[in-house]
């Protein structure tokens, strides 16, 4: 995730590390919603 971000902040002239932060505030949002819909597929493909 390392890579994404230091490219981010050579083109956008926006620091690496200003960018990293933002990323880890928006993360573990990002984790709960892709967990819930993950689990929701699981749950549509055990019923067929």
């Amino acid at each position: 995730m390392g890579i994404p971000i230091l490219v981010a902040g050579q083109v956008t002239g926006i620091d690496s590390f200003a960018i990293g932060q933002m990323v880890g505030r928006q993360l573990p949002f990002l984790t709960i919603i892709v967990l819930f819909l993950d689990h929701g597929d699981y749950g549509r493909l055990a019923r067929h």
